[in-house]
């Protein structure tokens, strides 16, 4: 009923959420610390912040999912209909 392509598929699935999980835990372990300086600061300033903090964060999912996408094509067996 399972084969094992099944099996490496769904761990290669896991993986990619963990990835994705890491990227986004280490983003918000790093901002949260930030977060009480922008009372401070004016409107201005904190919209500012937030709108670098979200390009960072979505440049690095981008990145991860470059580097997901460049190793399943390089990866992939060629048996597959998919592919």
């Amino acid at each position: 009923m399972y084969t094992k392509r099944l099996l490496v598929e769904g761990l290669k699935a896991v993986l990619k959420l963990g990835c994705f999980a890491a990227i986004t835990v280490g983003f918000f372990t790093a901002a949260w610390p930030l977060l009480p300086n922008l009372l401070g600061g004016d409107a201005l300033f904190q919209v500012s912040w937030f709108a670098a903090q979200a390009k960072t964060l979505v440049f690095r999912i981008l990145l991860v999912l470059l580097v997901i996408g460049l190793l399943t094509f390089f990866g992939r067996d060629g048996n597959t209909a998919a592919s």
